[in-house]
């Protein structure tokens, strides 16, 4: 690990998550990475090595290399909370690793797309990188604009807003796969197509269910354009709608509330009063048997 600028026991706690993230990773993948992996960790951007610092775009957290097994992470970037905390970036490159390793054994020279490395490793990092990525999908959808997937397959586009939305759309696809898939078939397919046994993607998923990946990013198109965009707004905001629905309901509530209240303040205010009249009464009553007891008395004295 090459972290100069922290203590040892920053390095040591480093290296534990470093850990947990990557055993993590090679079990959900069912893949181990063989060999060293190398981590870097750097302050500030001015003291990336040159050779890596135009991979790190101004959103750019972290990096995976291809050529060596090594990811290099900028400390003034991360955040306290997902997909910005330590944890899921370190996972997120992890499965990048994962992946350039598979391509390089696969023996076939191939490489899988961009959207594949960027849609799972946000999968299994459980985090998408962006905020808002629903309203971000409906609004590009609604206006014709999402990426074409060719766009998708080797390189992030240049263009900053297009390059984030690369990650928004990778994200959201794989979610659609992993609901139609599953990630056990789809880590098959990869392995097909790595190793050669099948001539593409959609070669290897049409053997298993006769499908294809092409096939499924139309469905997949279709379905954002014909709303799923909105329903992942409404998933964002649910809270939110929950919140503004629940006002009247709690007006309800309280209103209800209050009249109980008022209700039992009634009753308790007419047992008081009733448990004051009958006192009154027994009282009453009391005082008129003793009274005529009186008089009993003084009959019986006079007939004696």
């Amino acid at each position: 690990m090459e972290a100069s600028f922290l203590g040892q026991g920053q390095r040591v706690s480093l290296g534990g998550q470093a850990e947990a993230s990557l055993v993590f990773v090679e079990r959900k993948l069912g893949e181990k990475l063989r060999g060293r992996v190398y981590l870097r960790v750097f302050r500030k951007e001015k003291d990336l090595p040159a050779s890596i610092r135009s991979g790190f775009r101004k959103f750019t957290v972290a990096l995976a290399e291809r050529a060596v097994p090594r990811v290099t992470v900028l400390r003034s970037r991360l955040r306290g909370a997902p997909p910005g905390d330590l944890r899921s970036v370190l996972t997120h490159e992890f499965v990048h690793l994962v992946l350039f390793q598979m391509e390089k054994e696969g023996g076939a020279g191939r490489r899988l797309p961009l959207w594949f490395h960027e849609g799972l490793a946000q999968e299994i990092a459980g985090a998408r990188l962006f905020d808002r990525s629903g309203e971000l999908l409906a609004a590009r959808a609604a206006s014709g604009h999402l990426l074409s997937w060719m766009q998708l397959r080797s390189r992030l586009p240049r263009d900053e807003d297009d390059a984030r939305f690369a990650y928004v759309q990778a994200a959201d696809f794989f979610a659609f796969l992993m609901e139609e898939l599953g990630l056990p078939l789809v880590m098959k397919m990869a392995r097909e197509y790595l190793s050669g046994r099948a001539p593409s993607l959609d070669a290897a998923l049409a053997k298993e269910r006769w499908e294809s990946f092409t096939a499924l990013q139309g469905k997949w198109k279709r379905l954002v354009e014909e709303g799923r965009g909105f329903l992942r707004i409404l998933g964002n905001h649910l809270f939110d709608l929950l919140l503004v629905l629940s006002i009247p309901l709690l007006f309800l509530v309280l209103r209800r509330v209050y009249f109980r209240e008022k209700e039992a303040e009634k009753r308790l205010e007419d047992w008081e009063t009733s448990a004051e009249i009958l006192d009154g009464i027994q009282e009453k009553e009391a005082e008129e048997e003793d009274a005529q007891g009186g008089l009993d008395r003084q009959d019986r004295h006079t007939h004696l």
